[in-house]
C-alpha cells in the first residue's frame, strides 16, 4: 500500500488528506482494575483491547479548508475510514472527536491555517 493511502482518511464518505498522522492503539480497563498493596501486581480488568486513536494535522491548509474540516468534526460521533496497522488494511470506525487545535498564519499569499485533532473510536 502506499505511503499517500495511510495519510488519507475519509470523514462521513468525505476525504482528507493529512500531513501527518499518529496512530495510536490502547485498552481500556473497567474500574474494577486493582493493585495489591502488599505485593504491588495490578490485577486488570481489561474490557477493551486496541482501541484505535488517530492523531491528525492538516498544516498550510487555505482557511476556508480548514473551516470545512471542522464542520465534519461537529457531530457526537460519525465513521472515520483510515489504514489499521494491526489489520493492514483500511478499516471503517465510528469515532468522537476530542481536542482540537487551529492556528492562523497571515502570509503574502493570504492566510494559511493549521489544524490538529484527534479521533477516537467508540
Amino acid at each position: 500500500m502506499a505511503n499517500e493511502n495511510r495519510h488519507l482518511i475519509k470523514i462521513s464518505g468525505v476525504p482528507i488528506t493529512l500531513t501527518s498522522k499518529k496512530d495510536t492503539y490502547f485498552d481500556m480497563d473497567s474500574a474494577k482494575s486493582v493493585r495489591s498493596w502488599k505485593t504491588g501486581i495490578l490485577k486488570r480488568n481489561r474490557i477493551r483491547q486496541n482501541v484505535l486513536k488517530f492523531e491528525c494535522s492538516l498544516e498550510n491548509m487555505d482557511a476556508d479548508y480548514v473551516d470545512s474540516v471542522i464542520s465534519l468534526l461537529d457531530p457526537q460521533e460519525f465513521t472515520v475510514e483510515g489504514y489499521d496497522r494491526y489489520k493492514k488494511k483500511r478499516v471503517t470506525k465510528t469515532m468522537y472527536c476530542s481536542d482540537r487545535t487551529t492556528e492562523d498564519l497571515e502570509t503574502v499569499n493570504g492566510t494559511k491555517s493549521t489544524l490538529s485533532f484527534n479521533l477516537i473510536e467508540v
